[in-house]
Formats: C-alpha cells, structure tokens, sequence
C-alpha cells in the first residue's frame, strides 16, 4: 500500500542525442529511497513510461527497515524490467551492502563492481561508492579505464563529487544521487545543503556539462528524513536518441 503522508514523486525527463546512439532507447533512474515507503506507486509509474531498463544509483536502503524497504523495492523492479544496480554510502555505512546484494541477486538485478554491460547498445558500467573502501573504489575505476568509444557509455556513480573523475573519464553519461536536491531550494538556488559540497552546492540537482561528459543528478527519493522544501522527490526517465550534431539535451 502506497503511504499516504508521503507525496508522490515528480517525472523529471531528460532527452541526449549523440551520434553513438544506435537506437532510440529509455531509461529509468531511481536513487536515495532510504526508507520512504511508496509501495507499489514507483513501479505503475515506470511501467506507464515503459523504460528499457531500470538504473538504481545508490542510497536505496541502509539498517533496519530500509533495508526491508529496498529488497521489496529491487524484488518488484527485477521481476518487471532488465534492472542495474550501485551501493551507496549509506549501504556501506549501515553494514547492508552484502544483504542488499543477495536481494539483488535473487531477483535478477545486477550490481555493479566496475563491471560493463551492453544493454540495447549502450555500454553500461557502475562502481561502488567510496564508502566501500578506496581501494576498492580505485580498483573498480582502473577496470573501467578503457571503454569503447564507439558505444554511447553511461557509468552508475551514487555522488557527484567526484566530477573531475567523471570530466576526465570518456564516459558520455554519468548518473548519480545522493545529494538529495540540497534539501531546500528557494527561487533560482539550486539546494542549500549537500553532504560532500557543503551550502549552495553546485551539482544539487539536474543536467551538467563536464566537458564531453554530461551528468545528471537525481534529487532522489526519500521524504522521511531532513525536511524538502521547494524540491519534491523525483523520478528520472532518460531518453537516449540518434542524432547528427553535438550531444545535447531537452527537459
């Protein structure tokens, strides 16, 4: 059952055209759930958008009940969609990366330790948040050092902080989360506060431009933590389309 006290998420749409792109394709991306409790709401409303595959940057459950929250999350997902999948910081921190994992596993969706899979042409990667150690951390980026630039690559990363990383990396899309959209967002401010950027963070929310690279950060899921002002949860469904021209972008 869906929790009436919380307000559903918005559709935040993004459309990228690169000339890698073989086939126009679509996807979901969901993020920091923690333990925000939408029951079966997520799930009608990707299947109304019919997404090739799902994305799950991180954040999705940590100690007690959100863990149990994401495992129903993941169950329900990987029945229905090809579904990929990163651990978060607050996975890591709250010792359920492992079990979340097994959820995962169980009902089809990949987790990604700087792995790369080719999905509807589009060469997918992800690597586990820093919180899994940085050894781990730089270990999974040197196994990603070389990608094929003839695929449109999308690299599963849970924060944006690591931008320079990201600049530098060939990817053509990063996704991430875990700033939560700076929380409150007032007017043109793009969020107030973002662990890891600190007040007015620059990367809260939205499409950037990292050179060749661009990332979106989702503004994430969960309700029931610090308050959201000005900033209602989202749900991102990225457009993938062949174009001729520069890579660009709608909303």
């Amino acid at each position: 059952m869906y929790n009436h006290s919380m307000k559903l998420p918005v559709l935040r749409e993004y459309t990228l055209n690169s000339k890698k792109i073989k086939k126009s394709t679509s996807f979901i991306m969901l993020s920091d759930l923690h333990a925000t409790e939408y029951g079966e709401e997520l799930l009608v409303m990707t299947r109304k958008l019919s997404p090739d595959f799902v994305v799950f940057a991180g954040d999705m459950g940590d100690e007690g009940k959100a863990a149990v929250v994401a495992e129903k999350t993941y169950a329900q997902f990987g029945k229905a969609f090809p579904c990929y999948a990163v651990m978060g910081n607050h996975e890591f921190s709250g010792k359920v990366a492992g079990r979340l994992e097994r959820a995962c596993m169980e009902c089809g969706v990949k987790v990604l330790h700087g792995d790369r899979y080719l999905q509807n042409g589009i060469l997918l990667c992800g690597i586990d948040d820093i919180a899994a150690g940085k050894a781990t951390w730089e270990n999974e980026k040197q196994s990603l050092r070389e990608i094929d630039d003839s695929l449109f690559s999308v690299l599963i990363s849970h924060r944006p902080d690591f931008h320079a990383y990201y600049r530098e990396s060939g990817f053509d899309l990063v996704v991430c989360g875990h700033t939560h959209g700076g929380q409150l967002r007032f007017g043109k401010i793009n969020g107030v506060y973002a662990p890891g950027q600190g007040i007015f963070p620059k990367y809260a929310g939205g499409l950037y431009s990292l050179g060749k690279t661009n990332m979106i950060v989702g503004r994430g899921l969960v309700q029931n933590r610090l308050p959201r002002w000005g900033n209602p949860p989202e749900l991102i469904l990225v457009r993938l389309e062949k174009e001729d021209g520069d890579m660009g972008y709608t909303r």
